[in-house]
């Protein structure tokens, strides 16, 4: 599934925290229940961080949410009903558990991009890109959302 297919509902670069929590307010008025969000990116781009803002502009409480690389899905409680939020980074395989489930309201999937099942069933897409300043040696972070509904 190519990044160009869909509409592109934001793309910038992201230059400090405040950036990219108003990408998870945007997303928040995009998606519907059952949605899954697909987190694309290198590590350290701010997958993670997205979601801790997503379900803070939600109601919930942004302390509770950490990677869950080592715990494969990540649950928290919002206003709207329960974020799932997976890390498939260490998978061979997309779970076999894997369909919409009473109660959830999105589910925000890290390193989604690996499964082209898995990235087929995301409305929304997220892109990171990591490159260098060859100016100053700065990292520069830019996003593209592609809202495919």
């Amino acid at each position: 599934m190519s990044q160009d297919e869909g509409y592109v509902a934001w793309e910038g670069e992201l230059n400090t925290l405040e950036d990219l929590r108003i990408v998870a307010n945007l997303a928040v008025t995009i998606v519907k229940p059952s949605d899954k969000i697909i987190l694309c990116g290198p590590l350290g781009a701010g997958k993670t961080t997205f979601v801790r803002y997503f379900v803070e502009v939600l109601g919930g409480d942004p302390r509770e949410v950490t990677s869950p690389t080592f715990m494969l899905e990540h649950r928290y409680t919002t206003r709207q009903g329960v974020i799932t939020h997976w890390d498939l980074y260490r998978l061979s395989e997309p779970p076999l558990d894997w369909g919409p489930e009473n109660g959830v309201f999105v589910s925000c999937i890290e390193w989604g991009d690996k499964f082209s099942s898995v990235l087929s069933e995301g409305i929304l897409l997220l892109y990171w890109k990591i490159a260098v300043s060859p100016a100053n040696n700065t990292l520069l972070r830019s996003l593209r959302m592609v809202h495919r509904r």
